[in-house]
């Protein structure tokens, strides 16, 4: 599981995209690379390996579902 999902990071765009709030995130030898700048270059970086990177996105899908359960009351 851990081979499939670095292939699938690696295949996804190596081009730094912004996402918001002065966030932005590339790709880097298989890991999800996520940096603040503030217009003089990154100021913050963090490197989300692909173990750590399936355990966020495990967090956000737990949100999304509790989320739907309150919305379903």
């Amino acid at each position: 599981a851990r081979c499939d999902h670095a292939r699938k990071v690696a295949a996804m765009s190596a081009q730094k995209r912004y996402l918001g709030d002065s966030v932005y995130v590339d790709v880097e030898r298989g890991m999800l690379v996520l940096t603040t700048e503030n217009g003089f270059g990154p100021s913050n970086t963090i490197y989300l390996e692909p173990e750590v990177l399936a355990m966020l996105n495990k967090y956000v899908a737990s949100l999304s579902a509790a989320s739907a359960a309150r919305m379903s009351r």
